[in-house]
């Protein structure tokens, strides 16, 4: 399961690189369950923690627009 969580960390970069940030959600909060099954507590946090950091820019960036 930590290797299935890997991936999705892959893939969330690669998604958050060609600017889907949904997607890139997506796939790290896939990659926090594969980590919590696991166990690997440390691993599910920093996932977690990226996908906080990624809806924090994209909330500040939609309130500059909006302005």
């Amino acid at each position: 399961m930590t290797a299935a969580g890997d991936e999705y960390c892959k893939a969330a970069i690669l998604f958050y690189q060609l600017g889907e940030v949904e997607a890139a959600k997506t796939n790290l909060l896939k990659a926090c369950e594969c980590f919590k099954k696991k166990r690997a507590w440390y691993s599910a946090a920093k996932t977690l923690e990226q996908a906080a950091a990624i809806t924090h820019k994209q909330v500040a960036i939609d309130a500059f627009l909006s302005i």
